[in-house]
C-alpha cells in the first residue's frame, strides 16, 4: 500500500519535519541531529544554531532529542544551518591563508 506525505519543496530539497530529504540527484538524508552533531564537533554552539535558526537554546536542544519531549526542527533550519557552516569555513580559510606554509611546515 502507497502513502501519501506532505512536504515542503525548498531549493530542490524535501523537508518533512526534523529529517529532509534531498533532491534525488543528491540522494542523502540529512536530520537536525546529523548537521548540529557535525556543526558541534567544528566548535559551533548551540547558542550560536539557535541564534541562526530564530529560536532559543531551549527549542534546538529539544530539536536534537528523540522521544519524549522532542520538538520538530526549527523550519528553515537546512538554510540557516548551511550559511553557518559556511561562514565557519571561510573563517578557517582565512586562518589557513594567513598561516599561510605547507603542511607539515
Amino acid at each position: 500500500m502507497m502513502g501519501t506525505c506532505a512536504c515542503l519543496r525548498v531549493n530542490g530539497n524535501f523537508d518533512i519535519g526534523n529529517v529532509s530529504i534531498e533532491s534525488l540527484t543528491r540522494g542523502r538524508r540529512v536530520t537536525f541531529k546529523e548537521a548540529t552533531d557535525q556543526l558541534m564537533a567544528g566548535r559551533v554552539t548551540l547558542r550560536e544554531i539557535a541564534a541562526a535558526c530564530g529560536v532559543s537554546e531551549n527549542l534546538a536542544a529539544r530539536a536534537r532529542m528523540d522521544g519524549e519531549g522532542s520538538r520538530t526542527a526549527p523550519k528553515g533550519w537546512r538554510a540557516a544551518l548551511a550559511q553557518l557552516a559556511r561562514e565557519r569555513s571561510g573563517e578557517l580559510a582565512g586562518l589557513a591563508d594567513e598561516l599561510g606554509g605547507t603542511p607539515g611546515q
